[in-house]
């Protein structure tokens, strides 16, 4: 935020405008005093001093230009990460940020200079996540809907709460139905394609390499998606905890990678795009899928292994 940058010329515009452009249409600007179009933003950001003692949460004042981009784009570490989204969304963040930092998300916030306040200026300064509500700037001027609020936190945090994610969507990827809540015939097609059933899961062969498959209910009831997962075994724990480093490079979206002891276990979600007990019905074709996904997942391992020498 201190340093002077170049780039193209930034339009007059409120902060908390241009953070939803970024955030929503993956647009780039580089903002200077000149071209902010609100006071409570200019104070907050660092851009200059405040006119009176009292005031709200804000950088010592020094900031030169803020570079506002998406994450993804963003060449080096930014400051602080802001998240936009629902209520529900960022309650399940809040909960995986407890069991990550062993800590709620501090709430601190009264209804103006939020997205450059409370979520720019309280991160950057504490150290710490803050959650807001938004405020009538935000709502009126810049477009942020009512069902949207925002969390910002520094990079640092972002970077672990970010592990935190994936490990839950991974534990989540592997705590499947129990069996009995399966429909009958998903699971007499599932054994006949020669997995064994057990308490949460089935478990087959593939040449050399052991499939476990897991149900997985969405937030509707249904069973509209499968995750594949193979375990790889190694020497030791220092041996797994650097080929779970390599994962990360070769590993990306839609697969998972989860570090345990001296164990990676690499996941395939397998997308159905109707329930199970519907899918089934065509054996023929969910057998294609399953089969396909399998073998998709071990040459993705295989590489991997081939790679990296193990």
């Amino acid at each position: 935020m201190r340093e002077k940058v170049d780039g193209a010329e930034t339009k007059p515009a409120r902060y908390c405008e241009l953070v939803r452009r970024a955030a929503v249409f993956g647009e780039e600007f580089i903002l200077t005093a000149d071209k902010l179009t609100c006071a409570g933003a200019e104070v907050a950001l660092g851009f200059s001093e405040p006119m009176f003692d009292e005031t709200g949460p804000r950088i010592e004042t020094g900031t030169e230009a803020i570079i506002i981009k998406p994450l993804e784009r963003m060449e080096e570490e930014p400051d602080v990460v802001i998240i936009i989204s629902t209520p529900k969304k960022l309650m399940k963040i809040s909960g995986v940020y407890n069991q990550v930092f062993k800590e709620p998300v501090r709430s601190e916030f009264k209804g103006s200079s939020a997205i450059c306040g409370e979520c720019t200026a309280i991160p950057f300064v504490h150290g710490r996540a803050n959650f807001s509500l938004l405020c009538d700037g935000c709502r009126t001027f810049s477009g942020y809907r009512p069902d949207e609020v925002a969390i910002g936190m520094p990079y640092s945090v972002f970077a672990e709460l970010a592990k935190g994610i994936r490990e839950d969507r991974i534990i989540r990827a592997l705590c499947g139905c129990i069996m009995d809540d399966l429909p009958k015939n998903a699971v007499k097609t599932i054994t006949e394609m020669g997995f064994d059933k057990a308490t949460d899961h089935f478990m087959g062969y593939a040449g050399k390499h052991i499939i476990r498959m897991y149900a997985i209910k969405n937030e509707r009831g249904r069973i509209e998606e499968l995750t594949l997962y193979l375990p790889l075994k190694f020497r030791d724990e220092d041996e797994a905890r650097r080929m779970y480093e390599r994962a990360g490079e070769h590993f990306s979206e839609p697969y998972m990678v989860r570090l345990r002891e001296n164990w990676l276990d690499i996941v395939l979600p397998v997308e159905l795009f109707a329930p199970l007990q519907r899918v089934v019905q065509d054996r023929e074709k969910f057998e294609n899928i399953i089969n396909s996904a399998i073998d998709t997942l071990i040459t993705k391992v295989e590489e991997f292994r081939k790679k990296y020498g193990n």
